[in-house]
């Protein structure tokens, strides 16, 4: 998963195209935004929202926290991992990470 501001489209397809040259790599979701580069606000608030997130999963009963990876950018919050529990409570979880306040999106890549 590539996340993240790059500066130009050029860029955004260079690391894409980097990545899928990568040996082992199977796929490639590329969620890198085209802005300036984050500030340490805005890195401290990724860093807040992601520790919030990983709280929600933690307390969501019949979910496995540990195998959930939660990266946080520009406020946007990805979820990646596999076997992680039941699909019905990480939808629980995932609802209530969309109402910690900063959080404008949660992307879900959890695999079953």
């Amino acid at each position: 998963m590539l996340a993240g501001q790059v500066a130009t489209l050029k860029d955004k397809d260079k690391a894409e195209i980097a990545v899928k040259n990568t040996a082992g790599v199977k796929k490639v979701w590329n969620y890198l935004t085209i802005k300036t580069p984050e500030t340490v606000v805005d890195i401290s608030n990724d860093a807040y929202l992601t520790s919030a997130a990983k709280t929600r999963l933690i307390a969501q009963k019949q979910v496995n926290a540990n195998n959930i990876k939660v990266v946080t950018c520009a406020g946007v919050v990805y979820l990646l991992g596999k076997d992680a529990g039941d699909s019905t409570q990480i939808n629980g979880a995932i609802e209530g990470i969309k109402q910690i306040d900063g959080v404008k999106l949660v992307v879900n890549l959890i695999q079953k």
